[in-house]
């Protein structure tokens, strides 16, 4: 955890291009990046992207941190308000993008890929200790 809000704020001291954007904003997001990809290939050094966000369920497992009581409900459900998966679907709405059924097509076919892929490594034997350093660069 950062001791400060806005790591934004912190690279002054670099003299790096800096910019805080809505993380949930896809599109902010992209345009961001292609200014610093843009300026970096003008020679103008790195930047820093702060894509301000909220995680909405906790480090470990599967439930909110409303559930364990770390933040408070009001909180999160003004981020949850800014879900960037149904802002860029409604923005496929009104846009004529891509439909309804559409994306409920390419959502089921990630859902089983998905659902493929855990069930896979479910059913793989474990790696044999012999095998942790496989493919694994060390100068140890």
């Amino acid at each position: 955890r950062q001791p400060f809000d806005n790591i934004c704020d912190r690279v002054y001291c670099f003299g790096m291009r800096k910019t805080q954007i809505d993380g949930n904003d896809i599109f902010a997001v992209n345009e961001a990046a292609d200014r610093a990809v843009i300026s970096a290939r003008n020679g103008n050094g790195p930047s820093l992207i702060e894509c301000r966000t909220y995680r909405w369920k906790s480090h470990v497992g599967p439930k909110s941190d409303l559930e364990l009581g770390t933040a408070p409900g009001k909180f999160l459900k003004q981020w949850m308000k800014k879900c960037p998966i149904e802002r860029i679907e409604k923005h496929f709405d009104q846009e004529n993008i891509i439909s309804k059924p559409e994306r409920k097509k390419i959502s089921d076919a990630i859902d089983k890929e998905i659902k493929s892929a855990f069930s896979y490594a479910k059913k793989s034997p474990l790696p044999k200790p012999k095998d942790l350093f496989s493919d694994v660069i060390s100068k140890l």
